[in-house]
């Protein structure tokens, strides 16, 4: 029985490349693992007209992408063309791992990979990670429970289901049943923090910006601007903390995307235009975190929250709505507060205090917290998880006469037969992708 080919072909695979945690998060995996054990592809479709793409996160780490211009979050006969291409891209790079992160990329990737390799011996390990999940908050009742049974018969096919948080993990087992506990594994994300050491120079940025001074407190949102995180929330509590409080404060709104217009016509009606700047998209975090007081999140649904994840790491306090993940990331009493979805007054009320207190989060905290969300946490769970399954498959393999027998077919095969030549399709580097 031949060894375990290395390096181990992984084939990446992602929806779409916007600005948000995921995209960081898979940047970071695929660059740093250890590249004499496994070989990496991340490939990933295209963003909406209405999203930002950021491939500057991938190209930061060294990574090139290989892209599916037909792989879009959106349903659509697009669908098609982007199954076809998945399956000739993973039949030209032949992985033995299959990786996918967010539900159309796990829909499809899972469902190729197995189309492609029929055979036990040639099927590829199925891995997919839940960084959210769709059953709540984005979908009404219907289509959340198709998107439900969905799940259920894709992790038939999958070998192991990683979720980010610990609460995920609880609803994918316990609440929506999708898999068994035995195969569903909770991985935190994992982050470059490097960036940290850049907060001491540009301290003073965002203030000048905004055009005030040290004694103006200074609120921030990171993120899409888009139904599912509820910004309206955020803006109606602060336009309430003012009226009540008098409170000298700003609130910078960091990011784009579809809700834009319709939260600065919200923000002109409860007249606090000019109290509130929509900065748009502003990728440096050190220019973002330098000079907030406060991280705020209002979201009606979440996995692990990037947002607060760097809030924390950089010593800013935050409040959020406690939902999905949140409180599997931040403590209410020793990162700020964490308040009940839809409720204005409390989530006023938590803004008004911060303002008062003006606290930060301890050092040791904030280093414990990066620590927590490192890469080197990451890899070291991932190349663990990698060995296990392949480990567990070459068992298999031995004991299953089956698997020996359709595995030396396969080689006889290919002993016999010359490698056809490469067709258009296989332009892709199988060296790998691009590195610096």
């Amino acid at each position: 029985m031949a060894a375990i080919r290395r390096p181990i072909r992984i084939a990446r695979v992602v929806t779409r490349f916007g600005v948000g945690g995921v995209e960081r998060h898979i940047s970071a995996l695929t660059a740093n693992l250890n590249h004499e054990k496994f070989q990496s592809w991340l490939i990933c479709g295209r963003t909406e007209k209405n999203e930002r793409e950021c491939l500057e996160f991938a190209r930061d780490t060294g990574v090139e992408p290989v892209f599916i211009e037909s792989l879009r979050r959106s349903l659509g006969i697009w669908d098609i063309s982007a199954s076809f291409k998945l399956h000739q891209v993973l039949k030209q790079i032949r992985p033995q791992i299959v990786e996918t992160h967010q539900s159309k990329a796990g829909a499809l990737g899972r469902s190729m990979a197995r189309l492609n390799f029929a055979s036990n011996a040639q099927r590829p390990l199925l891995i997919h990670t839940f960084h959210c999940h769709q059953f709540n908050g984005y979908f009404k009742s219907p289509v959340a429970r198709a998107f439900v049974l969905i799940e259920r018969l894709l992790a038939r096919l999958t070998d192991m289901i990683i979720t980010v948080t610990p609460t995920i993990r609880r609803e994918i087992v316990d609440e929506y049943q999708i898999a068994d506990a035995s195969r569903v594994r909770v991985v935190p994300l994992g982050f470059d923090f490097s960036w940290l050491k850049d907060i001491c120079h540009e301290r003073g940025w965002l203030r000048t910006r905004l055009g005030v001074n040290g004694s103006t407190v200074v609120f921030g949102a990171v993120g899409r601007l888009a139904p599912i995180k509820n910004t309206e929330l955020l803006l109606r509590s602060f336009a309430r903390m003012m009226r009540e409080r008098r409170v000298d404060a700003r609130l910078i709104v960091v990011g784009d995307g579809e809700m834009r217009n319709r939260l600065e016509s919200l923000a002109h009606d409860l007249s606090i235009n000019d109290k509130v700047l929509f900065a748009g998209w502003v990728l440096d975090r050190a220019k973002i975190y330098c000079d907030l007081d406060v991280t705020c999140l209002s979201s009606h649904s979440e996995g692990s929250p990037l947002c607060l994840i760097e809030s924390i790491a950089a010593g800013v306090p935050v409040i959020s709505t406690n939902v999905g993940g949140v409180a599997d990331v931040a403590s209410s009493t020793l990162d700020g507060e964490l308040i009940e979805p839809a409720n204005e007054e409390a989530y006023a009320a938590a803004l008004a205090r911060a303002a008062e207190s003006r606290r930060r989060i301890p050092a040791q905290r904030s280093a414990a917290f990066r620590d927590y969300y490192s890469i080197r946490r990451l890899i070291s769970d991932m190349e663990g998880i990698y060995s296990e399954l392949l480990d567990g498959k070459a068992m298999q393999r031995r004991k299953d006469p089956l698997l020996v027998k359709s595995h030396w077919r396969s080689i006889r095969g290919t002993i016999r037969k010359p490698s056809p030549p490469m067709s258009p399709v296989r332009r892709l580097d199988l060296k790998g992708p691009a590195r610096r």
